[in-house]
């Protein structure tokens, strides 16, 4: 095997500016860990945002970006994941390398009917829309709105609520041309920008964007409402009169919070419930282009265009 690589950043920056492809040393295995050899890893805005500084004060330096993505154990010290075995990473940054080491618990296996493809992009954004819509469930919403409707994310939170018969409404900067399942009306802000403020009042909002769009979305919430923030698409954060509002629930939602305070058990069970609904085709994740580790600031590029069209993934 080559001298292992990581895709590193020693200072906060813009990432194409203190990105940095460094050999590394893998340390010395500790009982109950692994070392993988990375197959795949997507380019999620959730691995960019760290690297600019946004999250300066939890964020260590040097950080190698990489929240999921799948690879094969080649080194083990636990005695339930043997070397062979197929598994996504989770429980740290860390896959925009060709080797990372991790505990044995933080590895899910992954079912042999799921590809490479399927299985790297099975961790952020469907545990994510699955989570909230679960934590949703209990209030029983009948209108909904996402905005970033043409993300992902917000495609697979989409289905989940459709399936439950709640009416979606997806917010967006352009038209996503086909319909796509789960939204039952879109609406182009770029067409027409005031068209959110016309939007009947709403149950629940899930917003990723964040400022001054992410407030206008969340107005539309009625008293009793909840509001679901998982990103910050815009670099801005939400207004402190949207977050302090007295008459609905905010919901500041974290994957990485969210996991580590399950259980395994549990964790392993919302795993069982993605590969499922991957099988079933209920949620789809389009892959745009795939590049080699040594081609990252082109995969950035690619990554960072306003119409992607589907992820981005890097390999050895």
């Amino acid at each position: 095997m080559s001298r292992p690589v990581a895709l590193s950043a020693a200072r906060f920056g813009r990432p194409a500016d203190v990105l940095r492809l460094v050999p590394v040393l893998p340390p010395p295995l500790r009982p109950g860990q692994v070392r993988v050899a990375m197959s795949m890893s997507p380019v999620n805005p959730s691995d960019l945002i760290p690297v600019t500084g946004a999250y300066a004060t939890r964020t260590v330096l040097p950080f190698v970006p990489g929240f999921e993505g799948v690879g094969r154990v080649v080194g083990s010290r636990a005695p339930g994941l043997p070397v062979g075995r197929r598994v996504i990473p989770i429980g740290s940054a860390g896959g925009w390398q060709t080797v990372k080491t991790t505990d044995a618990d933080w590895c899910v296996p992954v079912p042999d009917d799921l590809d490479d493809r399927v299985a790297a992009t099975s961790y952020v954004n469907p545990l994510t829309a699955v989570s909230m819509v679960e934590s949703l469930a209990l209030h029983r919403p009948e209108v909904v709105a996402v905005n970033a409707a043409g993300s992902a994310t917000a495609g697979m939170v989409a289905a989940l609520l459709a399936a439950r018969g709640v009416e979606v409404i997806g917010v967006a900067r352009r038209s996503p041309g086909a319909p796509r399942a789960g939204f039952h009306r879109f609406v182009d802000v770029s067409a027409d920008p005031d068209a959110v403020d016309r939007l009947p009042r709403c149950d629940a909002v899930f917003d990723c964007v964040g400022g001054r769009d992410g407030a206008r979305l969340a107005a539309r919430l009625r008293p009793g409402g909840v509001l679901f923030h998982y990103g910050l698409l815009s670099g801005e954060p939400l207004p402190r009169s949207v977050v302090s509002r007295p008459d609905v629930t905010v919901e500041f939602f974290r994957l990485r919070d969210r996991v580590h305070r399950m259980e395994r058990g549990a964790l392993r069970s919302a795993f069982d419930e993605v590969f499922d609904l991957l099988r079933r085709g209920v949620f789809r994740t389009s892959i745009a282009a795939e590049y080699r580790l040594t081609a990252w600031p082109v995969a950035l590029r690619h990554a960072l265009r306003p119409a992607v069209g589907g992820k981005i993934l890097l390999r050895p």
